[in-house]
């Protein structure tokens, strides 16, 4: 399954760079348990920015540890970016 986390529109002149950071709260991780609770689970999860879903142009895995853990539902599940020139 793919979900947004985040998103910024960074417009990128030839030859030039930018560093963008994202920012996303664990509810964005969490999924519904067989028991109908929000929780994050310890294992892989498949990082992707792309232009778009089907434009993929950088992708890392990153890896939750630890024992299952529940998650209030607050309702936030985007995350956050910014932007700023090297």
């Amino acid at each position: 399954m793919r979900q947004l986390l985040a998103f910024i529109r960074v417009g990128i002149p030839a030859g030039a760079t930018r560093h963008v950071r994202l920012t996303a709260p664990v509810n964005a991780l969490a999924l519904i348990d067989p028991h109908g609770l929000l929780v994050v689970e310890p294992g892989e999860v498949d990082i992707m920015i792309g232009a778009s879903c089907s434009d993929i142009r950088a992708r890392t895995t990153l890896t939750i540890t630890g024992e299952v853990t529940g998650v209030p539902r607050d309702g936030r599940f985007l995350g956050s970016a910014d932007e700023s020139s090297l």
